[in-house]
């Protein structure tokens, strides 16, 4: 909007609000798991919706827009629901970790 002055946000600005929204919602979520007694886990979302659920190949080619198709085993599904599952598996892994380390459970 030309003319309007003070309407128009640089970069700059847009990606510092960015940055600071996802922190507030980040730290917001943790707040409430605690409060209501959740273990809260970060996992790496790094390549999650590149890894094949089936055969556990990674590749970028793996991922064509919305549609998972492995290049290895021709696996497919939806690519959210495969890195939804990646990420789920990466939790577990996490969590049975901590069961290895403290075998009465994760307190």
């Amino acid at each position: 909007m030309k003319g309007k002055k003070g309407r128009r946000k640089n970069k700059g600005f847009r990606v510092k609000q960015q940055y600071w929204n996802y922190k507030k919602v980040i730290s917001r979520i943790i707040r409430v798991a605690q409060e209501n007694r959740v273990y809260c886990v970060y996992v790496n979302p790094a390549w999650t919706s590149c890894k094949c659920p089936s055969c556990g190949h990674i590749a970028a080619g793996n991922r064509i827009d919305e549609v998972f198709l492995c290049l290895t085993c021709r696996y497919k599904c939806d690519a959210d629901e495969a890195g939804a599952t990646e990420i789920l598996r990466r939790t577990y892994g996490y969590l049975m970790s901590l069961e290895s380390i403290n075998p009465k459970g994760v307190k």
